[in-house]
């Protein structure tokens, strides 16, 4: 039976009546009595209030919550509104004015080419534009007309009507010094600006990784593979590297049986830095010189030397063995040899032959005695044999490169120096003529320390515009001095207290003017072998 839902209103109250709906009831099923609701009368609920009304009391401790006006909330809001502001305005000048800095040495440093000076131009303008305008600021950013108010070796501007100053030549090892000649004036040369140093950028152009070596000699460039660009050669010593271990034991243990495997020399192609050739020595290799031509094919081969009496040379193209010294006495086995020099033909064989220096003793602990003495070298080109060795005069050790300068009438000159870190030593000169047939009475010392060695060789430039290298060296003993090539009198001197240096000094034009200027490398500390830090001076 089913019936519709009604609403019978009684009073204020409504109430709903409800009827079920059974599909199994039958007109005779029980009588529902309609009058009487089905459910309890449902009343809707009164508003509550948002806020609750304070009551007010006559307590005295009883205290109200205080409610903030609107007008602090409106107050708040916009003080971080202003702090909002005024941080941004503050970046935004910041980043004006640095980009004012930048745009103005821009124009400073421009160049005198037409299109460049354009650019700049363009680039001084934009930054007066947007940086003068925005802000008020009235700031004209022009290209100068000179890069720098004071010139300097890095920006020296060269004119045709002016005389270029005179270069310092600088003796390399394994070249054979010429005499110097002024330069000429330059014939309706276009002028040049020379940018300072350090606006230049450097760029990797290969990167390469040499595993299991030790790479501790100086660079040297041939055109190994003859494309016209130089490659590089480089010594090197390897992780077995030791004195007294057996070597066929370590080479078989860490380079497959390859011996010897203890040193060696390298080459890299100069463009993609791909290894050209290794060449594997029995012993360390510190010291590389590849500036003659030993084998006529117009290729220059190299003169590797290290330690314990490792003195070879190798083909430049191939890096194969052409020969090796062979240690003769127990001594030599501990001793180094140092940078060769390629010499003009001494034997008579066609070959250009080579001066070395072989001493050195790497065992021997501070303060006690020398037991082996330096010796200067002459090496036959061709086969390594011995032309003569001369024992130093003073009888101390050596650890010194020898070089070879030119003094007036084209008399050949012998540099050599003896002592060590904790023994002292001298600086050597002898005629050249003298050293092959090993006359060292002739030998003259130049300077002398009683306390510490002449180890490093220096550098060979004009200082007194005779034509004749002079001698600039830096002692081991905390001073820098300059020597007349000629008369091997003392110019001048410079001490570094505390200190000691292993660098050859480096020459250039360091200021305004056209004499070459040095720079040195000083360690600093308790002394060999400890040092805390590195200082260089001008």
């Amino acid at each position: 039976m089913t019936a519709p839902m009604t609403a019978v209103g009684m009073g204020n109250q409504r109430y709903f009546d409800v009827y079920l709906d059974d599909p199994s009831s039958s007109e005779e099923d029980e009588y529902i009595d309609l009058s009487r609701p089905l459910m309890s009368p449902k009343k809707f609920p009164h508003r509550i209030p948002s806020r609750p009304t304070p009551v007010k009391t006559n307590t005295p401790d009883t205290k109200l919550p205080k409610r903030k006006p609107v007008w602090y909330f409106k107050r708040k809001k916009d003080c971080l509104q202003a702090f909002y502001i005024v941080m941004i305005i503050m970046v935004i000048v910041i980043f004006a004015l640095v980009l004012m800095r930048i745009l103005n040495d821009a124009a400073k440093h421009r160049t005198s080419d037409d299109d460049k000076q354009s650019h700049l131009t363009a680039i001084a303008a934009l930054g007066n534009f947007a940086m003068s305008r925005p802000f008020g600021i009235n700031v004209k950013l022009k290209p100068t007309a000179k890069p720098m108010a004071k010139p300097t070796l890095s920006s020296i501007v060269i004119e045709p009507s002016k005389t270029i100053p005179k270069t310092p030549t600088v003796a390399s090892h394994g070249e054979k010094s010429k005499v110097d000649v002024d330069v000429e004036e330059p014939k309706q040369e276009p002028q040049r600006t020379v940018l300072p140093c350090t606006k230049y950028t450097v760029q990797d152009v290969w990167v390469q990784n040499i595993p299991q070596l030790q790479l501790e000699s100086g660079i040297r460039l041939l055109d190994v593979n003859q494309d016209g660009v130089l490659d590089a050669i480089i010594g090197f010593s390897t992780d077995a590297t030791a004195y007294f271990a057996h070597q066929y034991l370590m080479c078989s243990i860490y380079f497959n049986g390859s011996v010897p495997c203890f040193g060696g020399v390298l080459a890299l192609d100069g463009i993609t830095g791909q290894e050209l050739w290794r060449h594997y020595s029995s012993m360390e290799v510190f010291a590389v010189n590849c500036n003659g031509d030993l084998t006529g094919d117009r290729v220059n081969d190299c003169a590797i030397a290290g330690r314990a009496g490792v003195m070879e040379a190798v083909d430049g193209t191939s890096g194969k063995l052409l020969w090796k010294y062979h240690v003769k006495k127990a001594g030599e086995a501990l001793s180094n040899f140092y940078t060769a020099q390629f010499i003009h033909d001494v034997n008579g064989d066609g070959v250009r032959d080579l001066l070395n220096a072989l001493g050195g003793d790497p065992v021997r602990e501070p303060g006690a005695p020398v037991t082996h003495s330096g010796n200067v070298m002459l090496l036959s080109g061709s086969d390594g044999s011995v032309i003569s060795a001369c024992g130093v005069p003073d009888g101390m050790e050596s650890y010194y490169s020898p070089q070879i300068f030119y003094q007036h009438g084209g008399k050949a000159m012998v540099l050599f120096g003896t002592g060590g870190e904790t023994v002292g030593g001298s600086l050597w000169a002898i005629p050249l003529d003298d050293i092959i047939i090993c006359n060292m009475t002739q030998a003259k010392v130049i300077y002398t320390d009683p306390f510490k060695g002449v180890m490093t060789p220096p550098v060979l430039v004009d200082l007194t515009g005779d034509r004749v290298k002079d001698i600039v060296m830096s002692m081991f003993n905390s001073t820098v001095i300059a020597f007349n090539g000629q008369t091997y009198e003392q110019l001048w001197n410079y001490s570094m207290p505390s200190s000691e240096s292993y660098s050859t000094p480096a020459a250039g034009f360091y200021n305004d003017d056209d004499v070459p200027d040095f720079m040195v490398v000083y360690n600093y500390g308790p002394g060999y072998p400890l040092y805390y830090y590195v200082q260089v001076k001008k």
